[in-house]
């Protein structure tokens, strides 16, 4: 279609708009070897904070680390299995729950991104047996009336219970596996804890970029690299 248009209108050029200028197959969308091949003009996240049009973000990294001198790459990513074992480990998940507790103790919203659903459930377990409360998990095979459930209650709007979904109110603790990442949209989220890995700049982007939002009430998000 391109070299078509082209040859009926040689000075035909191709434009492209877009937020996130990664992608998690094959990195930047711009290249000397790609369609789109030069930046024309740029808005930095940066420059947007700075404008006061989004939330200054202000990052921290974890007291305990795994160890992932023993994890794969393959595809340009950690191998998913080998990088849940390395960071289910009972002490290692206790330490940066009690951490993550520690550090949002003035958050009313803290969204977890976990290695795998395993993973997940061993550090919602630990964050409600630290806080007393409740803890919503939303994974891949969630149904899809839970999930819109627990979303509603996390973004502390109105829900309908019924027998199965008889939990209602605010819901300050959101655990996921790779879920919430592209389409989900909370302006009022105040802080995320990244409990995984990654090797890809499209998904470090598209996870840290839930929090790059004016925080009502709060003058930075909080992300927690554990």
């Amino acid at each position: 279609f391109l070299r078509d248009a082209k040859t009926i209108n040689p000075r035909a050029r191709l434009v492209g708009l877009t937020a996130t200028p990664y992608r998690l197959q094959g990195g930047l969308i711009c290249g000397p070897t790609k369609l789109l091949q030069k930046i024309a003009y740029e808005y930095s996240i940066k420059q947007a904070i700075m404008d006061g049009y989004l939330c200054p973000l202000r990052s921290r990294g974890g007291r305990a680390k795994a160890d992932m001198s023993a994890v794969a790459i393959r595809g340009g990513e950690f191998v998913e299995a080998q990088m849940q074992a390395a960071f289910d480990q009972i002490e290692l998940v206790r330490d940066a729950c009690r951490e993550i507790v520690e550090l949002t103790h003035d958050r009313k919203s803290i969204l977890v991104f976990c290695a795998g659903v395993e993973h997940a459930r061993h550090v919602a377990a630990a964050l409600r047996e630290m806080t007393g409360q409740e803890v919503g998990e939303v994974y891949g095979e969630t149904p899809a009336k839970e999930r819109a459930h627990l979303i509603a209650r996390f973004k502390g709007q109105p829900t309908q219970s019924d027998d199965l979904l008889t939990q209602s109110g605010p819901l300050r603790w959101l655990v996921n596996v790779a879920v919430l990442t592209t389409g989900f949209n909370y302006p009022a989220l105040e802080a995320l804890a990244m409990l995984r890995a990654t090797e890809s700049p499209g998904l470090l982007v598209q996870i840290a970029g839930r929090l790059t939002r004016i925080c009502p009430g709060k003058d930075h998000g909080l992300f927690l690299d554990c």
